[in-house]
């Protein structure tokens, strides 16, 4: 690839288009004055600018467009191009998320559940929790699924927060498939399965979840769930020490003082890069 010669006629593009999205947010396109804040903040075909991401993004909010009502709440819960301010951000999310906007549910369902920029309110947190996760938000079935789990705001329910888990775990999403293994693992709240449990700590174990890379390492030493398998149990262990999980390195220790140096040798290729 010759990036010499694409890498400036990419520039040249991203700087039309930026001119041609400013003439439209300068005429009161709410669209245009929205993606104008967004080029300002990602720095594309522009120098990187909060304080005019923030003004273009202001108003495009004023007029009612719900991304840009969410992207002026994350820059005030962040503090970037304006003073940070919860209770700025929480406005924000808010008139987003009364258009039914996913991420702005979900940003301020959290700002319930902690307390930031309004008192703690648990059932707050939960009703907006549960408005982005009927939409498919996966952090929010998570989220869900936790206050199902504990009985949070609502009354304990194991089969219900199993099934917030499992949507978001099908979306991909690591904490909720490292969740849900550790329930077929352990029998809690679903009937134990060490297949099912190894499945999903290899889910989570491959997006970088230290927990479960150590959790699928001592399967694969075991041999539960799965074949016994050493080097895969010291890649996946050698992975969770890395990630800091204290328990690691002892049990890595033991692993790698009953392997053969052929078994040794292929268990260091598999960390390389770790």
């Amino acid at each position: 690839m010759d990036t010499a010669t694409t890498a400036p006629a990419a520039g040249e593009r991203h700087t039309a288009e930026f001119l041609r999205v400013k003439g439209l947010a300068e005429r009161g396109v709410a669209s245009a004055q929205h993606s104008l804040g967004f080029m300002y903040v990602n720095g594309q075909g522009v120098p990187r600018n909060y304080e005019l991401a923030v003004a273009w993004y202001r108003m495009a909010a004023a007029a009612g467009l719900e991304q840009a009502q969410y992207n002026l709440g994350v820059m005030y819960q962040k503090g970037q191009g304006v003073a940070q301010d919860d209770e700025q951000a929480l406005y924000w999310y808010g008139c987003a998320a009364s258009q039914g906007y996913a991420p702005a549910q979900y940003n301020l369902g959290w700002l319930y559940a902690k307390g930031q920029g309004v008192a703690t309110d648990v059932h707050q947190a939960l009703h907006w929790f549960r408005r982005a996760a009927e939409q498919g938000d996966a952090g929010a079935q998570h989220n869900l699924g936790m206050m199902y789990e504990g009985g949070k705001g609502i009354v304990q329910d194991q089969e219900q927060a199993l099934d917030w888990y499992r949507r978001a775990a099908a979306q991909g999403y690591a904490r909720s498939q490292f969740a849900l293994a550790l329930r077929y693992d352990s029998a809690h709240g679903a009937e134990r399965d060490y297949e099912a449990a190894h499945f999903w700590y290899l889910c989570a174990a491959r997006q970088g979840h230290a927990r479960a890379q150590f959790n699928l390492g001592v399967m694969y030493a075991t041999g539960q769930g799965t074949g016994r398998d050493p080097v895969e149990a010291y890649g996946w262990l050698h992975r969770a020490a890395a990630g800091g999980i204290p328990a690691a390195a002892p049990y890595l220790k033991r692993i790698a003082s009953r392997m053969e140096p052929l078994q040794l040798a292929q268990a260091q290729v598999f960390t390389e890069g770790v």
